[in-house]
C-alpha cells in the first residue's frame, strides 16, 4: 500500500534531501539509456514531506497537477522506472546521511 513512501524521515533529514533535490532528478532522469530517454523526457517528479507521518512521497504531475504516487499499480511503465529509480536513491542517500551518526564502537562483550 505503500510502495514509495519513505518512513521514519527527521524534518532535517528531509531538508538536506530537498537541497539536493535538482541534483537527485537530473540524476534519475540522466541515467536511462538513449532509448528510454525520449520516453523519460517530460515526465516530471519531485518530492515531498509530511510531517505528521514523518514521511517523503513523491508525485508526478500529470496535467499540471502534482499526485501523489502510493501505489505501484497507479504508474505507467515509464513513470514507474522513473519514480523507482528516485525512490532507491533517496533511500540510499538516507542512509548514508544517518551512517555517520549512528553509534560506532570498538568491541562487543
Amino acid at each position: 500500500m505503500k510502495d514509495y513512501l519513505l518512513l521514519g524521515v527527521k524534518p532535517e533529514e528531509f531538508a538536506e534531501l530537498k537541497k539536493q533535490e535538482k541534483d537527485l532528478v537530473n540524476l534519475v532522469t540522466g541515467e536511462f539509456n538513449e532509448s528510454w530517454k525520449s520516453k523519460v523526457k517530460g515526465i516530471k517528479v519531485t518530492f515531498k514531506y509530511n510531517p505528521s507521518r514523518n514521511a517523503i512521497g513523491i508525485y508526478v504531475e500529470r496535467d499540471e497537477k502534482q499526485q501523489l504516487v502510493v501505489e505501484r499499480k497507479d504508474l505507467s511503465g515509464t513513470e514507474n522506472a522513473i519514480v523507482y529509480s528516485l525512490y532507491s536513491t533517496l533511500e540510499e542517500r538516507l542512509y548514508k546521511l544517518r551512517l555517520p551518526k549512528e553509534e560506532w564502537i570498538d568491541s562487543v562483550s
